[in-house]
C-alpha cells in the first residue's frame, strides 16, 4: 500500500530542509487499481508542523529527568565559612592545569589555609562522585578546564550531582571556560565561570570575613572604652556626692558646736553678771 502526499509549496516554504521532521494534516483519499487491486491512499495536504526527532524527543525527556533530579537535590544555598584559615579541598584532573590556575585565583590568600589537592579521572561518574562525598573540608572546589559538550556530560550525572547535594560544606565549582555550563551550576552554593574564577571569589570572600571581623573587633573596643569612661564618670560623680555628703555633715557638725559654744558663753554670762551683782550691790 502505497501512501501519496499533494502538497502546495506554500505549506513547506523554506521551514522545511532535508532531514527535518514533520507532522502533516490533510484530507485522505482511497483508490483501488482495478487492474491488481493494490490500494492507494492520497493526502491532500492542508497543513505541516515541524516536530523533533525520536532521538531529540529521548534527549529532551532525559534532560527533564535530570532536571527533576536537581531540584530534588537542590538545598540553600550555604554561608561562607567565618573563618580566617580553612581548610580547602580542591577535586581536579590528574595530568591538568586547572588546579594551578586555581592557585593562580588564590593568591597571596593561599599560605593562610590548609589546600587538599584530590586528583581525580574528571570523566568518570563514579570516580568522580566517590571523590565529592569523601571530602572533609570547610570548602570543596570542583574545577576542570574547558572541553566539548560530551566532556562535560559527566557534570550532568544523577550520579556526581546526588554527591555534590549532599555535600555540607561551602560547594564551588569552576568549569571550563565561560560559555561552560552544567546542571552542576544549580546545585552547588556557587558557580564561577573558570578555576581562576574560583580562586578568586574565595580570596575575595576571605577578604570580606577579614574586614567584618577587623570591623566587629574595632567595634567591640569602642564599646569597652565607652563602657571604661561611663565607669570612670559613675565613679567619678559617687565620689563627688560623697565628698559634697561629708562636707554638709562637717558643716553641720561645726554648727551644732558652735551654738553649743554660744549656750554655754551665754550661761557664763549671766553667773557672772549675777556675781557682780552680789558683790557691788549696797
Amino acid at each position: 500500500m502505497a501512501v501519496l502526499m499533494d502538497v502546495r509549496k506554500t505549506i513547506f516554504g523554506e521551514r522545511v530542509k532535508a532531514g527535518d521532521y514533520i507532522r502533516v494534516t490533510g484530507i485522505p483519499s482511497v483508490s483501488v487499481s482495478p487492474r491488481d487491486g493494490s490500494v492507494k491512499i492520497k493526502l491532500d495536504v492542508t497543513d505541516a508542523v515541524l516536530v523533533d526527532s525520536p532521538d531529540e524527543v529521548q534527549r529532551k525527556r532525559r534532560e527533564a529527568l535530570a532536571l527533576s533530579d536537581v531540584k530534588r537535590l537542590r538545598r540553600a544555598r550555604g554561608r561562607f565559612p567565618l573563618k580566617a584559615r580553612m581548610r580547602i579541598a580542591v577535586v581536579h584532573g590528574r595530568a591538568s592545569k586547572v588546579f594551578a590556575d586555581f592557585m593562580d585565583g588564590l593568591g597571596d590568600e593561599a599560605p593562610n589555609h590548609e589546600i587538599v589537592a584530590i586528583e581525580v579521572a574528571i570523566n568518570d561518574a563514579e570516580e568522580l562522585a566517590s571523590a565529592i562525598e569523601g571530602v572533609q573540608a570547610d570548602v570543596m572546589v570542583l574545577v576542570r578546564g574547558g572541553g566539548s559538550n560530551e566532556d562535560f556530560a559527566v557534570f550532568d550525572t544523577v550520579r556526581v550531582l546526588s554527591a555534590l547535594g549532599a555535600l555540607a560544606c561551602f560547594r564551588v565549582v569552576g568549569l571550563g571556560h565561560s560559555d561552560d555550563t552544567s546542571l552542576c551550576d544549580l546545585v552547588v552554593d556557587h558557580s564561577a565561570v573558570t578555576p581562576t574564577a574560583a580562586g578568586v571569589f574565595i580570596r575575595d570572600q576571605v577578604a570580606a570575613v577579614r574586614s567584618l571581623a577587623a570591623a566587629a573587633e574595632a567595634r567591640g573596643a569602642s564599646n569597652a572604652r565607652e563602657q571604661a569612661r561611663a565607669l570612670v564618670d559613675n565613679s567619678d560623680a559617687k565620689q563627688r556626692q560623697l565628698i559634697e555628703r561629708e562636707r554638709a555633715q562637717h558643716a553641720k557638725a561645726i554648727a551644732e558646736i558652735n551654738r553649743r559654744w554660744r549656750i554655754r558663753a551665754f550661761g557664763v554670762g549671766v553667773a557672772l553678771a549675777g556675781l557682780a551683782y552680789l558683790l557691788w550691790s549696797p
